[in-house]
């Protein structure tokens, strides 16, 4: 019962096709494009809209926070110390969640099809 058209999540979550597992599904940090180089696959059919940034928001939002609080409460750094650590944090990890986020949204979608 192995089906060789069923998405792949480990493709999708990689950032790979997840029909073929061989071309990558973006053309940027995080602009996914519109077909696959090497099976073809329409990439603009699948939405990815505003889950990927939710999650992200969610996911990296509270682990800076935490992360922040306990060094505030353990080692009082000054403002620019926070600065410093929390924005890279952030904003690095967020792309991180949103790539992964958008390949397994169109691996889902993919299923679903």
């Amino acid at each position: 019962m192995n089906n060789p058209h069923k998405p792949k999540w480990k493709a999708g979550f990689f950032g790979f096709c997840p029909k073929c597992e061989k071309a990558k599904i973006f053309k940027g940090i995080i602009s996914i494009k519109d077909n696959c180089n090497h099976c073809g696959e329409d990439f603009s059919k699948y939405e990815t809209a505003d889950g990927p940034a939710f999650f992200a928001i969610i996911i990296i939002g509270t682990l800076a926070g935490i992360f922040a609080a306990i060094t505030e409460i353990m080692h009082e750094p000054p403002f620019w110390v926070h600065l410093l650590l929390w924005a890279p944090f952030s904003i690095i990890g967020s792309i991180i969640i949103i790539r992964i986020s958008k390949g397994l949204m169109i691996a889902h979608q993919m299923r679903l099809t």
